[in-house]
């Protein structure tokens, strides 16, 4: 999962406000459906360790 939700915004940490790609608002949309998507995978994770864990 880390490689597939690379940060598209680390071009934006070093740009001025003339610099600014024109997809600004993809790369920022991209990089929060990214953490959303981690957070589910997580949570799912988590759920799947206590389920485990209740049924033994």
């Amino acid at each position: 999962m880390l490689g597939i939700a690379r940060c598209p915004t680390n071009r934006l940490s070093i740009c001025i406000p003339q610099t600014i790609p024109a997809n600004w608002q993809q790369l920022q949309n991209q990089w929060e459906y990214a953490h959303a998507t981690n957070f589910v995978f997580t949570l799912a994770g988590l759920g799947a360790l206590l389920f485990s864990d209740i049924i033994e």
